[in-house]
């Protein structure tokens, strides 16, 4: 009874599995003789009756699955009949896993090699679902312990850590051809958005901490886009030079907008570059450092003072006059009688104001997006978590798949909408760059 239940149960799952990719299963159906079904059914279970009461349970369903195929084969010789030398030519050895174990199979085969086993390709297919189940799951901040974990607990099945690692080499490849792609337009490198990841990578036999440059950018259609990811290994004045430049050889020649949080070396090494590019720092970031360096019972002054500094949706403000609310602002609470914030005169230097202000420079629809870094610090928070779980990783390309595949998920959802504000405002854009480029 088991025997005969074991021999339905995979012959309706092949029905079943396969009725909407082909509509026919060459063992249930035939024109030729209707009774043929029942025969090779038949003949599947005398063969199977006949098995060793000692054999396992993986034995017994290899051996089943193996019958299955075989009058397959001759139903399909049968039916088809397309040459009279196209005969049964033995079998070929293949290993494949099915439900929870490696089976190593006999698949027959025809002289012309026309025949293709219809549960074969079932097997084949659900190998493939597992494949896209460990991809989606190491996207998903699961570490390969955790994969192979899932994997063993609910489907029985053995994943080690080098195969996840060659079942997810598609993200680096994917990665390859998009990190290295180029662009002519000129017009579409606007705005750029730039900030970074701190990540500990495996150098030889010791771990260190290296800069991975993320850049967003705003495209001609006004949706938004990873640009570029890029692997730096220290913090240093040559470093961004090299990051910068390798950007201008990739076509970016004349960005009019860059911002970015403060990093030593970095604003220099923007205007070198891109000399008439508008270059702002992020006042986001810019704010929460002050408020984390002065005392609690300030804070909500300093912070209501700052907003007043750094204002948007004001049709009468102006750089200078911004300008001017700064300076006093830095008076104010570097006098003695405050709590003497010198600092504040460090973090406000008077050749460096002005990369605060550039914001002001365009409409103001779209100053509150352009006067921070929130957009790609949002992108850099879901990539932080996917890299966090694992403290460290083997090589750089370990941190490149998981950023990418940060990428790969927002460009899917969150950035596929268009910005609107941009949009409306893009005649004025494009009069700004053709003064600031070609002095119109």
């Amino acid at each position: 009874f088991f025997n005969t239940l074991l021999i339905k149960t995979i012959i309706m799952l092949t029905k079943k599995t396969t009725r909407n990719q082909v509509k026919d299963l060459k063992i249930l159906q035939t024109d030729k003789n209707q009774n043929l079904k029942t025969d090779y059914l038949s003949e599947i279970q005398k063969a199977v009756l006949q098995v060793d009461k000692n054999t396992s349970l993986t034995d017994l369903l290899q051996f089943t699955i193996e019958k299955i195929m075989y009058y397959e084969r001759e139903d399909f010789l049968l039916k088809t009949n397309i040459e009279s030398s196209n005969k049964w030519n033995w079998f070929y050895k293949r290993f494949l896993n099915v439900i929870w174990d490696k089976m190593h199979f006999s698949i027959p085969r025809d002289r012309n090699w026309l025949y293709n086993p219809l549960i074969l390709n079932i097997i084949k297919n659900e190998e493939k679902q597992h494949y896209d189940l460990i991809s989606q799951l190491y996207t998903k901040w699961l570490t390969h312990w955790d994969i192979s974990s899932i994997m063993k607990n609910i489907y029985k099945k053995q994943v080690s850590s080098a195969s996840i690692t060659n079942i997810t080499k598609w993200l680096i490849e994917e990665f390859e051809i998009w990190n290295n792609r180029e662009f002519k337009d000129w017009n579409q490198f606007v705005w750029l958005y730039i900030d970074w990841i701190f990540q500990s990578v495996k150098r030889w036999k010791s771990y260190s901490s290296e800069w991975f440059t993320i850049i967003l950018w705003i495209k001609l259609d006004w949706t938004r886009e990873v640009l570029w990811i890029y692997s730096t290994p220290e913090e240093s004045s040559s470093a961004w030079w090299e990051t910068l430049q390798n950007l201008k050889e990739r076509w970016v020649t004349s960005p009019l907008y860059v911002v970015a949080d403060w990093i030593k070396w970095f604003d220099n090494q923007v205007k070198k570059i891109f000399p008439k590019a508008y270059f702002q720092r992020c006042i986001v970031h810019k704010k929460r450092n002050i408020l984390n360096k002065v005392k609690t019972c300030d804070k909500l002054e300093i912070s209501l003072d700052l907003k007043d500094i750094f204002t948007v949706w004001d049709k009468r403000d102006t750089k200078e006059r911004a300008m001017l609310r700064l300076d006093n602002f830095i008076e104010k609470w570097t006098k003695p009688d405050k709590w003497n914030y010198k600092f504040l005169n460090n973090m406000f230097k008077n050749e460096e104001k002005e990369y605060y202000f550039s914001y002001m420079n365009f409409p103001i629809k779209i100053q509150s997006m352009i006067y921070t870094t929130n957009w790609l610090e949002r992108f850099n928070k879901s990539a932080r978590k996917k890299l966090k779980i694992r403290n460290w990783l083997p090589n750089e390309e370990s941190v490149m798949k998981l950023i990418f595949a940060t990428a790969l998920e927002l460009w899917s959802w969150t950035y596929s909408y268009k910005i609107w504000a941009f949009s409306s405002s893009k005649e004025e854009l494009l009069k700004i760059k053709e003064e600031k480029y070609w002095n119109i």
